[in-house]
């Protein structure tokens, strides 16, 4: 397993989306992403899909790479190029106002060059402040926040 900061980051990200529900921030999208991230896609679906429709940025990214990938079922790049779009019009507002799970979806975006210009240094400049999202005494890779 080749490990880079982009595995450190996400993976530093997904354990302060796995304390959010402490800070009153986890929801389904978060439990779709944990479902996507371990490849059960009809349940990160099932998860995301109604979470969509209140506007949850993670449910919006997650349907995104849904259809995005090619070893869903559904793969489709039309499809993923609508869920790009909408994700993008949801998370860019939300990083101004500091939002983690904004900042972390839009670092992917950018990283992966996904309904927006691949910008990796800026995606991980995104990255690295949703992990840290602003919460004091929880670890990140670059020291305490």
């Amino acid at each position: 397993m080749r490990i880079n900061q982009w595995t450190v980051l996400v993976g530093t990200a997904m354990i302060v989306a796995g304390m959010g529900a402490e800070f009153g921030w986890c929801g389904s999208g978060e439990d779709a992403f944990v479902a996507f991230v371990g490849e059960n896609y009809l349940r990160a679906s099932s998860l995301a899909r109604p979470a969509t429709k209140n506007g949850d940025v993670v449910a919006l990214y997650v349907m995104a790479r849904l259809y995005d990938e090619s070893a869903w079922a559904e793969h489709n790049e039309t499809k993923a190029a609508e869920w790009w779009q909408r994700t993008l019009q949801v998370a860019q507002p939300t990083v101004e106002k500091e939002s983690p799970q904004g900042q972390f979806v839009l670092s992917r975006m950018y990283a992966l060059g996904k309904g927006v210009e691949k910008n990796e240094a800026l995606g991980v400049d995104l990255c690295r402040k949703a992990a840290e999202c602003h919460v004091p005494g929880i670890r990140t890779p670059y020291g305490p926040t």
